[in-house]
């Protein structure tokens, strides 16, 4: 059911005094996770390359909740991964929980005429960049438990015919996460994956 614009949202205040990292936070799945989060309590921190969406966001954000600010970066880049990271907890102090959205997706092409530089783009931030960011936030994670959200898609669960280069790297994104639950459970840090379907956003509109 979709929630009604006119009608206020009801929070239950579920994430409060927690702090949230969402990469790919200035558009789309991970703009709209960042707003539930803020409306739920939680200190969010978004970030992403583009610093014009991640500035909308914060400032559609402070509405409720002041606590929120971006960080801009490409994740495919470890400087930038851990600056993400250290960002967030020079300001905020702590780091509860890791949403890796940012991805991806260019124009869908037979595995032939895929060219080298969209599979090379498409994996290194589709796949690396959440092996990058989880890399620096882990050992902030494990301090008091903290969980991390991976953000795949249908498309790796099945293969696509046309769609070489997102699926294979939204197919890594499933066994990544099944293998860092394992790895981290005695941290108490929960790692889990979400497979959306077709999401009508920017992205989707304009691959």
């Amino acid at each position: 059911m979709e929630h009604d614009e006119n009608k206020p949202y009801m929070t239950f205040m579920r994430l409060k005094n927690k702090v949230a990292l969402i990469t790919g936070g200035g558009t789309g799945i991970g703009k709209a996770i960042a707003t539930l989060f803020a409306r739920e309590g939680a200190s969010v921190v978004v970030a992403g390359r583009r610093k014009g969406p991640l500035e909308e966001t914060v400032f559609q954000i402070r509405d409720s909740n002041e606590n929120a600010i971006f960080v801009a970066g490409d994740i495919s880049k470890a400087h930038d991964a851990q600056h993400i990271v250290q960002k967030t907890v020079e300001v905020f102090g702590t780091l509860d929980i890791l949403v890796n959205n940012a991805g991806v997706n260019y124009k869908p092409d037979t595995t032939s005429k895929t060219m080298e530089e969209a599979w090379d783009t498409t994996l290194a931030v589709n796949l690396k960049g959440i092996y990058l960011v989880s890399k620096y936030a882990i050992p902030e994670l494990s301090k008091e438990g903290g969980a991390i959200i991976n953000i795949s898609s249908v498309a790796g669960l099945k293969g696509f015919p046309g769609a070489i280069a997102y699926t294979t790297s939204k197919g890594g994104i499933i066994n990544m996460t099944r293998s860092m639950a394992l790895e981290l459970a005695p941290d108490k840090v929960r790692v889990n994956c979400i497979c959306p379907g077709i999401v009508d956003t920017d992205m989707y509109r304009n691959p």
